[in-house]
């Protein structure tokens, strides 16, 4: 028989019997293991529930695409979800976006074990080595509690695979509560320091990465995320918000360098910030907004490499298929001025329009909305670099002549080039033979955007009235007096 009844039975006081009754309820609450858990789901419930979340975020976003309002409840969780992009409605955005693969950390060639730099989960001996940082108790306590346990999901969307395989086998982090201590491999980043100050500006930015490598830049970034992770103290989550808006800085700032820095750096920047943007959307977006305003006042018609990185890095970190977006809507009307309104002089011009026009379509892909700026703008550069220009236009788009002639000469000379990033930028000395290949390029180049065009618009109501002038155009490059004076590889 129980003791507790047989006390009970024996006389024991009823009164004193419910109390300690209460008492050992009460620490079974507090007690882990009496808590109930979730019901392990079979595979088919996790394929079931999401299918169900991924066609509730289709629908959200097509809500946002038509400009439609969503519901209050609804509104309460989308904020962040706004502004973190399209990549959870369409699964291969990493593609599209070339985030895919992964990249390389410092200067390892070895891409990273996730898809994205969103995949990051907090491990409990998560701690950055050769620092004192370690977790007190009531952190734990606190982790422990339910009023935090969302918070904590999140945190967990940071940092697994932060580190690149060169570091984790510099670092031992199975003793990172206690205090993690260095390994003592060797590898190319030797010369980098384990801890780094957050900086709070660019110039602080600048000043700290002075001494250090462009291609080391990424070890740098993600070592000042770990050590500066919102749960090791309470400051550091307004700090690691200044410090993503000093990244978006920094990204413009690295591209319009004379030195050129390597595109996998420049894509690792933009990935970190995609990551940050969950946690501070709204701070990065006031970042991007100041670059697109700075650009709409000061140079429209005259933009830099690095404002066309920045308008790259919108369309990999905001849903462009939004009918109105604080940051998006801003970006595609800069570049439909720039289609619209500028009168390319110079092949670089076209380069900067080419740029433009490839990247109004990926902002489009989902939307497919019609940018009649996009339009005109290939026709008037096929018909810039057409050898022969046409005979009659009959005012079908606008055509500007340049002053000094861009036609494609002959065709013998024209092979062998695609365009490339820095075209955008004049050459310091203009050498025929390589004009006469940047000309091939943008024209074959202007050609696959036409045919884009018209995939992505293809169901649209007015797709014969919108492509018959384009139509008239082909006709007069297919003609004898142009034909032969195309590159090979159109004919």
């Amino acid at each position: 028989m129980n003791p507790d009844r047989e006390a009970l039975l024996n006389g024991k006081d009823r009164s004193k019997a419910d109390k300690e009754y209460d008492e050992r309820l009460r620490q079974m609450v507090f007690e882990k293991r009496s808590k109930p858990t979730e019901r392990t789901m079979t595979e088919e419930e996790k394929v079931a529930e999401e299918a169900k979340r991924l066609e509730d975020l289709e629908a959200k976003r097509i809500r946002r695409m038509e400009g439609g309002r969503e519901s209050s409840d609804e509104e309460i969780g989308d904020n962040v979800q706004n502004l973190q992009g399209d990549d959870d409605v369409v699964q291969d955005d990493a593609e599209t976006f070339k985030l895919g693969a992964g990249i390389s950390g410092g200067n390892s060639q070895n891409p990273l074990d996730v898809e994205d730099e969103d995949e990051f989960v907090i491990e409990d001996d998560l701690v950055a080595s050769g620092s004192d940082v370690v977790l007190s108790e009531d952190d734990e306590s606190a982790d422990e509690s339910a009023s935090e346990a969302s918070e904590n999901g999140d945190d967990r969307d940071f940092v697994q695979g932060l580190l690149s395989k060169d570091d984790m086998d510099r670092l031992d982090f199975d003793t990172a509560r206690t205090g993690a201590s260095m390994s003592n491999h060797t590898n190319n980043n030797d010369h980098l320091a384990f801890t780094y100050p957050c900086p709070q500006s660019h110039e602080e930015l600048l000043q700290a990465t002075q001494e250090i490598g462009i291609n080391d830049l990424p070890t740098v970034v993600q070592r000042i995320r770990a050590l500066y992770h919102p749960k090791l103290q309470g400051d550091y989550k307004a700090k690691l918000g200044v410090f993503s808006t000093v990244l978006v800085d920094h990204l413009a700032y690295l591209t319009n360098q004379t030195s050129r820095p390597p595109f996998a750096v420049l894509e690792t920047l933009t990935r970190h910030i995609h990551s940050l943007a969950k946690t501070y959307p709204e701070e990065i977006g006031r970042a991007f907004r100041s670059h697109l305003k700075s650009l709409h006042d000061s140079r429209p018609f005259s933009p830099t490499p690095g404002d066309l990185v920045i308008l790259t890095a919108v369309a990999s970190i905001f849903p462009t298929s939004d009918h109105f977006h604080p940051v998006v809507t801003p970006a595609i009307l800069s570049m439909a001025r720039y289609l619209g309104q500028k009168l390319p002089h110079s092949l670089s011009d076209l380069a900067k329009g080419a740029y433009l026009e490839t990247l109004c379509l990926q902002y489009q892909r989902l939307s497919k909305r019609y940018v009649p700026e996009l339009l005109n703008y290939a026709l008037n550069a096929l018909c810039i670099l057409a050898p022969v220009k046409p005979d009659k236009l009959d005012n079908d788009f606008p055509y500007h002549e340049p002053a000094t002639s861009l036609r494609l000469q002959t065709s013998s000379e024209n092979v062998g080039r695609r365009l490339r990033f820095w075209d955008v930028l004049p050459p310091i000395d203009s050498i025929a033979e390589d004009d006469a290949r940047l000309k091939s390029a943008l024209f074959e180049t202007q050609l696959g955007i036409l045919g884009a065009m018209a995939n992505l618009w293809v169901g649209k109501s007015a797709f014969y009235e919108i492509f018959d002038v384009a139509f008239r155009v082909l006709q007069h490059l297919s003609g004898k007096a142009c034909r032969t004076k195309l590159p090979t590889s159109t004919n």
